[in-house]
């Protein structure tokens, strides 16, 4: 941020330093001759200036032009060979902006901005989420419907085997073969509730990872 010292800047819009130290102090700034002035108090002593000059001040124009103008006697000499005086009169003008409207314009472009990405990002997030999720309930449920049908089939077979054998064994080997097979639907029920045991605890620690 540029600064310019007091005594400069009342240089450059034509008046006294006294002057300029009221000016600011009714703007609310303190200075001394010394001090510097950023661009943040120039643009409140503008806002001030203009209020004074019956101006709507941050509401009003974002510039301010101030004119500053000396007066200087030269000594020429004519064509006659006698010196004589000449007055000349110097006019500077300078324009002040204010930049604080613009930059304040600037930020909350940049913050509606950054607002609008932020929300898109997160609708982008939560859309690509969604549709991960019902990928894998589609994925689990084709997986678990498939295995249905395949322990299905797996029983239809055994049990007709069961039964073609049964018709050829005499009532010993059948009650000796069913006293098997219930052994043997006991040892796969016991198995088949380890394994989801296992997938369930497999899956909670997952989760908490």
């Amino acid at each position: 941020m540029a600064e310019v010292n007091v005594e400069k800047l009342a240089g450059d819009i034509g008046t006294t330093v006294d002057k300029l130290l009221q000016q600011l102090s009714q703007a609310g700034i303190t200075k001394q001759a010394g001090d510097n002035v950023t661009e943040a108090e120039k643009a409140t002593l503008l806002d001030h200036l203009s209020k004074q000059h019956g101006g709507t001040g941050s509401d009003g124009p974002a510039r301010m032009t101030l004119q500053r103008k000396s007066k200087s006697t030269l000594s020429v000499t004519g064509s006659t060979g006698q010196a004589k005086s000449v007055q000349v009169e110097v006019r500077k003008t300078r324009t002040y902006v204010k930049k604080s409207a613009v930059e304040q314009e600037q930020e909350q472009a940049r913050i509606a901005a950054e607002e609008a990405a932020r929300r898109e990002l997160e609708q982008q997030a939560a859309k690509e989420a969604a549709e991960l999720k019902a990928k894998q309930d589609a994925e689990r449920k084709a997986k678990e419907e498939a295995d249905r049908k395949v322990k299905e089939e797996a029983k239809r077979k055994a049990d007709a085997e069961r039964v073609a054998k049964q018709k050829q064994m005499t009532p010993e080997q059948t009650a000796k073969s069913e006293k098997d097979r219930v052994e043997a639907e006991r040892l796969q029920k016991e198995a088949e509730e380890a394994a989801l045991k296992k997938a369930e605890e497999e899956a909670k620690r997952q989760a908490e990872e």
